[in-house]
């Protein structure tokens, strides 16, 4: 089908084909040939899944990297690539985290923020996350908390001489008591 250019039977075959047996380059054929965004993006998150389920992290990492430079919700994807991180690059889990916390904040799920932030600067302890965490805490009017933050925070930006973080995290803590 595809020599002779037959692009919908080819899909069609590729398809079944993704039921028998795993082959990365059998989402590839399909993701090259569909157009519909949401095919494409189901499509997308069965090829993730399915790398997932075979250990094949590298795929899962390339198709999710892809899907990334097009998608208007990355949300899903990003999800998926957390999976992956966690089992096979959990370095990367940082910038991922603020992506996703991010991605969260946007589509207005801030206690899913929270969520992320937290757990972010539970494992890295960096001062970007913690003033993510503490503007988020602050968003749901948790005062207390984010005032915590901010001192985590205050600290952090001091001990990297980030004077700029530092007086925004003091401006913060005031606004706050």
């Amino acid at each position: 089908y595809e020599k002779k250019n037959l692009i919908a039977p080819m899909v069609k075959v590729y398809k079944r084909l993704t039921h028998l047996d795993y082959d990365p380059t059998y989402y590839q054929k399909i993701l090259l040939h569909t157009t519909n965004a949401a095919n494409k993006t189901r499509w997308t998150l069965a090829s993730l899944s399915a790398a997932i389920e075979n250990k094949d992290w590298q795929s899962a990492q390339q198709v999710a990297q892809t899907a990334l430079e097009t998608t208007q919700d990355p949300i899903p994807i990003l999800c998926q690539l957390e999976t992956v991180y966690t089992k096979w690059h959990d370095h990367e889990l940082n910038n991922l985290w603020s992506q996703l916390g991010s991605a969260y904040l946007r589509t207005d799920q801030i206690d899913l923020a929270e969520k992320t932030y937290r757990k972010a600067f539970e494992k890295f302890q960096t001062l970007e996350l913690a003033l993510s965490l503490g503007e988020t805490l602050l968003k749901q009017d948790k005062k207390e908390e984010s005032m915590r933050v901010y001192y985590d925070a205050s600290i952090l930006a001091l001990l990297s001489d980030n004077l700029e973080s530092l007086d925004l995290c003091l401006r913060n803590i005031l606004q706050i008591d």
